[in-house]
């Protein structure tokens, strides 16, 4: 047995090359592990990470996320990094919904003593987001979905091929899987895969009642999942090269080449963790994995108001533009709101001020009661927020193996039946990493 350390290079330091690094180093292993991540930015963190606004001095994420207790791979990860105990969560899956039209609000909430699927049963029949016949709709659908009566007409269907082959009521719809569908997959119903929806649902709402809770972060992102595992990372011995481009990856000899900004490295084993839409560097059999992408755009609002108007965790909102709002810390106003719209394409292009506007004006229509004053926004945009992940990518997203020895995939985009997410990028990390711990 070798007591040479086994050299791994992983490309990209976002939330699944952070977790590649840190199952190298908190797993078991034949060899001592040598990792070098390569990061092309000069921080941690790719799109999921948080920064502190100049002028509140208030922490921002870069996007809003939902997270979920079905994030099993995150909460290992957290566990691993020591920062787990910086989410709050839900003892059972509960959201206000505001309907601005209807001039009334409803909550959807799960029992949270019961087993599935009686808890989302009774939380159907007692809210009163829905009507008679959209639950009894829900539920047919719910019976469907556990006996996988779906699934075998539906692996090149959108959402809306599976909710019209569902009979599902239009209203049903608007009011229920449209939310879900744009807020897991960041896609209508239109466009977006029924396939891994259908996966989803079968995780959130059938395996496990805890599942479905609802997680909220006590600090920003980074403080959360970025910082600590680079401290972890560094107390290991992991390096980091920040604002380091990857030029060429060849292999030979069962060992990596990477040519990068600082030179020539010889490696064991890569894992690329980096974005596909800028993976040119990768050796010809592993570009032609990587399916034609697309991106599906969020559009994010700070809106800071003299007093409060939400006070929960989480809002929803049905038939605005707004979709959903988070109520967060802040050391200067009454309140600060973080407000999403997913799927953003008619938004994305407007300006700032007019962004902040229509979202001003939802919440207003949603709360009319209120008095309170809009004090200041901030608008962030991601125009490449998730790959646009309909029926046909769904099909053709590269597995974590590659045909070239020793060289593996993560990401987001890597094929595990779930959304782009926090969850699916954390796990095929620590799934890319498991094929390396494999291979020594």
């Amino acid at each position: 047995m070798s007591s040479l350390p086994y050299r791994v290079a992983i490309i990209g330091a976002g939330s699944s090359g952070l977790a590649a690094a840190v199952k190298l180093y908190s797993s078991e292993s034949a060899r001592p592990i040598s990792a070098t991540i390569f990061e092309s930015r000069r921080e941690a963190g790719g799109r999921t990470r948080s920064f502190t606004d100049g002028e509140s001095h208030d922490t921002l994420d870069n996007g809003q996320h939902l997270l979920l207790g079905c994030y099993t791979s995150t909460l290992s990860y957290l566990r691993t990094i020591g920062s787990k105990h910086l989410l709050q969560k839900q003892n059972s899956l509960e959201i206000p919904y505001m309907i601005p039209g209807e001039f009334r609000s409803s909550t959807l909430k799960l029992a949270a003593g019961l087993p599935v699927p009686l808890n989302l049963l009774s939380g159907l029949f007692q809210t009163d987001l829905l009507h008679k016949y959209e639950k009894i709709a829900a539920m047919r659908f719910g019976m469907g979905l556990m006996m996988f009566r779906y699934d075998k007409h539906m692996a090149h269907a959108s959402c809306a091929e599976l909710f019209k082959f569902a009979h599902q009521p239009v209203t049903l719809i608007e009011k229920l899987w449209k939310p879900i569908v744009i807020g897991t997959i960041n896609l209508p119903p239109e466009k977006a895969s029924a396939q891994v929806f259908l996966h989803l649902m079968r995780i959130i709402f059938l395996q496990n009642r805890k599942y479905s809770a609802m997680l909220f972060p006590k600090v920003g992102l980074s403080d959360m999942l970025i910082n600590p595992a680079v401290k972890y990372l560094e107390q290991h011995g992991c390096t980091i090269k920040y604002g380091e481009n990857v030029r060429s990856i060849k292999h030979g000899n069962n060992l990596i080449y990477l040519e990068s900004d600082g030179g020539n490295d010889v490696f064991d084993a890569l894992i690329f963790a980096g974005n596909y839409h800028d993976a040119s560097f990768l050796p010809e059999e592993v570009q032609e994995l990587i399916p034609p992408i697309t991106y599906s755009p969020i559009a994010n609002a700070y809106l800071w108001t003299d007093k409060k108007i939400i006070g929960k965790p989480i809002c929803g909102f049905i038939g605005t533009s707004l979709e959903w709002c988070f109520s967060k810390p802040t050391h200067t106003s009454g309140e600060l709101l973080a407000c999403t719209k997913s799927a953003a394409d008619g938004l994305i292009a407007k300006e700032n001020d007019e962004i902040a506007n229509i979202f001003w004006n939802d919440i207003k229509k949603s709360f009319p009661g209120s008095d309170a004053k809009l004090l200041r926004s901030v608008i962030i945009k991601e125009k490449r927020a998730t790959p646009l992940l309909n029926a046909e990518l769904q099909l053709h997203r590269p597995k974590t193996r590659t045909p070239v020895p020793h060289l593996y995939l993560a990401g987001d985009l890597v094929q595990n039946g779930l959304p782009m997410t926090i969850e699916g990028a954390v796990r095929n990390g620590q799934k890319a990493a498991a094929e390396v711990l494999k291979g020594i």
